[in-house]
């Protein structure tokens, strides 16, 4: 019993540092970037056909 729960304790340990080494600080688009707000392809009409428009990714109140 003791040994089925070091296997059980292994595998969430294991598990958990492959999940928290998967994360990062990135943006999913590249407009949501706050240093991409101002390029082209983040502004109408270039966006609308993506539908990656700053406006339509984040909130106002983020854009600041």
């Amino acid at each position: 019993m003791v040994k089925l729960l070091y296997i059980f304790a292994g595998l969430v340990t294991v598990s958990a540092v492959f999940l928290i080494a998967g994360c990062e600080d990135r943006y999913r688009y590249a407009c949501q970037d706050p240093m991409n707000h101002k390029n082209p392809e983040c502004q109408h009409p270039a966006c609308e056909a993506s539908g990656t428009c700053t406006d339509y990714l984040i909130t106002p109140s983020e854009m600041k």
